[in-house]
């Protein structure tokens, strides 16, 4: 069964190519199987009509199964297979079919045609057909009629077809509207586990996703790429003298002038705690310093205040271009050590360019195999 399902499938296929194919497989193989035995029982009833439209869906099923996997795709041996099941609708109800029971089979048709080919098309065959059966039996002098139905029948089969149809058109409304509303809640949550539930701000894996790609594609063209790393300073402070809450408000105000002010092919994330990583494509590390420069100065002006309380903020910056020695992580560490070398000459301020090891302890020190 899996191997019928996944006949012609490409393994990146999205999920609703994968039903489509799955449901049309599945038609092609019912249908190849329904075919075959229902000849060979004709066949042995003399219905020789039926045996020979049903050889013709089998042939048609086999070209089918053949074709989708091939080539992956389902269009045109669908609409072939269901152009003769239509065909031979048409015949059952004309003709009654085996013992006048010709009329039953047409209550395949409806689920084929949703499943298949999904509801606006479904929905224009399922009027086809009923507009076909209605012509065979309602027309005056039942010119294409061969079996002998009450107008009773008549009425009353015409309801239960339409019902059916109604049926199964709901039945492919509510599989896509539930379809829809589950690729919508994973599109959430894949947006959820990117984004930082307290800032808005892309996260640490949204950001590192980002930043490999940048990377490469820095390393292709030639141009360059910098990342920056800032730190509110004293933020612990700021937690203990005003609150927790305090602090949020101070991380999501400096967050969003930080984003507000980059450029749109820019990236910021909270990188942990206080920290933002900011990632800065076709920049050098002098560019990048200035615009590390605006934004501390912009921060530094801003007034914050807590219930009325002024609150002071300032960011220190460790600014580093990326070049085409060492791995995302490498890059990091070196930004990261420009923030400690902020830091400690005196906050609220921006590093650039060289680090001298002799001014770093010893746990920030790179080995030389690592760089």
């Amino acid at each position: 069964m899996n191997a019928l399902l996944a006949n012609g499938l490409q393994d990146d296929a999205d999920p609703e190519t994968a039903r489509v194919t799955g449901v049309a497989n599945l038609f092609y193989g019912v249908t190849a199987l329904f075919s075959a035995i229902m000849a060979v029982l004709d066949f042995m009833q003399d219905q020789s009509t039926l045996a020979l439209f049903l050889l013709v869906m089998l042939t048609l099923a086999l070209f089918g199964l053949f074709w989708v996997g091939r080539t992956g795709r389902h269009v045109l041996p669908s609409t072939a297979l269901v152009l003769a099941l239509f065909a031979l609708s048409m015949y059952m109800v004309s003709h009654g079919g085996v013992e006048g029971s010709g009329f039953v089979w047409l209550f395949i048709f409806p689920p084929v045609v949703m499943l298949t080919f999904g509801l606006s098309i479904g929905i224009l065959l399922m009027g086809a057909l009923l507009l076909g059966v209605g012509a065979i039996l309602f027309l005056p002098g039942d010119p294409f009629l061969y079996a002998d139905y009450s107008q009773a029948f008549r009425i009353r089969y015409m309801v239960a077809l339409l019902c059916c149809g109604i049926f199964a058109g709901l039945a492919e409304y509510t599989r896509r509207h539930t379809q829809r509303l589950l690729i919508l809640l994973t599109q959430q949550l894949a947006e959820s586990a990117r984004t930082d539930e307290l800032t808005g701000l892309a996260n640490r894996r949204a950001l590192c996703e980002r930043l490999e790609y940048e990377q490469v594609r820095a390393r292709r063209t030639g141009r360059p790429l910098s990342i920056a790393i800032c730190d509110i300073d004293h933020f612990k402070s700021v937690n203990d003298c005003y609150g927790h809450q305090c602090g949020d408000l101070v991380l999501q105000s400096v967050a969003g002038l930080l984003h507000d002010n980059l450029r749109h092919q820019d990236t910021i994330c909270r990188w942990g705690g206080e920290e933002f990583l900011l990632l800065l494509p076709e920049t050098d590390e002098a560019g990048a310093a200035r615009l590390a420069e605006k934004l501390r100065g912009l921060v530094e002006a801003m007034e914050y205040s807590y219930h009325g309380i002024p609150v002071s903020v300032t960011l220190s910056f460790g600014v580093h271009t990326c070049g085409p020695e060492g791995d995302i992580d490498y890059h990091i560490r070196k930004a990261d050590q420009k923030l400690y070398l902020a830091k400690e000459q005196g906050r609220n301020r921006v590093f650039a360019g060289e680090v001298p090891d002799i001014f770093l302890p010893e746990g920030l020190l790179l080995d030389e195999e690592e760089a």
